[in-house]
């Protein structure tokens, strides 16, 4: 683990890290002798109660537990999105995410005051980093926090949650959010099939097309290919707000991709699903006599469902065509 620490950087010298005690045990590695054991730095200091042996003292296990946490991921084998499992060489990443620590924000820092963005699961332990061992999110079921604490050895496993909402929900959820932002899951909303969970509103948008593609197939309306005539006779502010919409897909990609933040696209997933629900509240699609309003409708539905399948490609999320 040595090789994989950093010096101390130059800056942090000398800095003063509101420390006032310490305490230390030295192992010989391959034997488990101990080589030296030191309860306080100074055994005659009362400010500090210096006479307590800190090292023999029963107290959170804090960063010594991160090992089992690691050991205990190794041995769980296939999860969803990892279907080797996760190994040493495991991408994470080492960013701010703030946390409510009741009531009060808290954010994690590491011991050099830096975050370190990607890395292995092997050098996120070798740096003993704080965040990477378990990104913790605040669960919620009903309508109570389940609590957590990793100092504890308290927490919910990603595959639990996985094995409690589906691994679409799963990650259409954790991909809405920014990285350094917190995050309450709502486990009950997630598991519901109501316009209430994110990642059903979505897929119900596509799957909702799916089924008027088959309506109007029954129906015998033949798909002609897009023209400038038929696109002129799409005229309200629903079509306007969806070809504004679709345009605006290219950018949201390239803003995702260059900024590493993948929420900007299940946001606009989310907008564009609304701005589907939307339209069919307000018009009646397979009803009517125009013929060729009914194909343009259908061509532009053909188009946002194309983007929403896309989308929800980009973020590992399947795209159903009947719910």
């Amino acid at each position: 683990a040595a090789t994989y620490l950093p010096a101390l950087p130059a800056e942090m010298a000398g800095v003063d890290r509101e420390v006032t005690n310490a305490a230390v045990t030295m192992l010989r590695g391959s034997t488990g002798e101990i080589l030296a054991l030191v309860g306080s730095v100074d055994y005659w200091n009362e400010g500090i109660q210096g006479n307590y042996n800190a090292a023999l003292a029963q107290r959170q296990p804090a960063s010594t537990f991160k090992p089992i946490v690691y050991t205990a991921a190794f041995l769980q084998g296939p999860l969803p999105g990892h279907p080797n499992g996760i190994t040493a060489a495991t991408m994470t990443y080492d960013v701010a995410i703030e946390f409510d620590n009741g009531g009060q924000p808290y954010t994690p820092v590491n011991i050099d005051r830096q975050y370190h963005g990607p890395m292995s699961v092997r050098a996120a332990l070798a740096n003993s980093y704080n965040v990477p061992p378990v990104q913790l999110v605040n669960l919620i079921q009903g309508g109570e926090q389940i609590a957590m604490s990793t100092r504890a050895g308290k927490f919910e496993t990603l595959a639990d949650v996985c094995a409690e909402v589906g691994v679409d929900a799963a990650r259409f959820i954790f991909l809405s959010r920014k990285s350094d932002s917190h995050l309450d899951f709502d486990l009950d909303v997630v598991k519901q099939q109501s316009m209430d969970n994110p990642v059903y509103y979505v897929q119900y948008a596509h799957a909702r097309i799916s089924s008027l593609m088959r309506k109007a197939e029954e129906q015998g309306v033949a798909l002609p290919e897009p023209s400038g005539a038929l696109m002129a006779l799409l005229t309200t502010p629903e079509d306007k707000a969806l070809f504004k919409a679709l345009d605006a897909f290219e950018d949201t990609l390239e803003l995702a991709a260059r900024t590493l933040s993948p929420h900007h696209v299940s946001y606009y997933l989310m907008e564009l699903a609304g701005l589907l629900h939307r339209y069919y509240t307000v018009h009646h699609i397979l009803s009517g006599d125009d013929r060729s309003l009914l194909q343009a409708r259908i061509l532009l539905f053909r188009a946002v469902a194309g983007v929403l399948r896309t989308g929800l490609d980009l973020l590992g999320v399947s795209a159903p065509e009947r719910m």
